[in-house]
């Protein structure tokens, strides 16, 4: 549930779009999500990248709440943070955070030509 720091998480896309920023000169915003958007509109990013940005800022809020320890929370807990995620279930949510990593590392390698290890 580290949506954040897990490879393929919100620091890669971070450091995505700060190396597009630098190296375009080109939308700068202090809010994430708005340089997302610019870069989508752009070009320089695809679509799907910002839909998996919002995919783990929204675990990331909700897994420190329902999950601190970043481990699976109890039951009730689980159908809590895919609500949050705007999933179907846990098992869904799971699957979606999945898809989002390898999504940010398909990026990844398109634009800096290595692969992104995803374990």
């Amino acid at each position: 549930l580290d949506a954040k720091l897990l490879r393929g998480g919100l620091v890669d896309i971070e450091f995505i779009v700060h190396f597009l920023q630098l190296r375009d000169r080109t939308a700068f915003h202090p809010a994430l999500s708005t340089a997302i958007g610019d870069l989508v509109a752009g070009g320089l990013l695809p679509d799907r990248l910002s839909e998996h940005f919002a995919l783990l800022a929204r675990v990331l809020v909700a897994a420190r709440l329902l999950a601190p320890d970043r481990e699976a929370p109890s039951p009730a807990a689980c159908e809590a943070l895919a609500r949050a995620a705007g999933q179907l279930d846990y098992p869904a949510l799971l699957q979606a955070l999945i898809e989002a990593r390898q999504g940010t590392a398909q990026v990844w390698a398109e634009l800096f030509g290595q692969p992104l290890e995803i374990a």
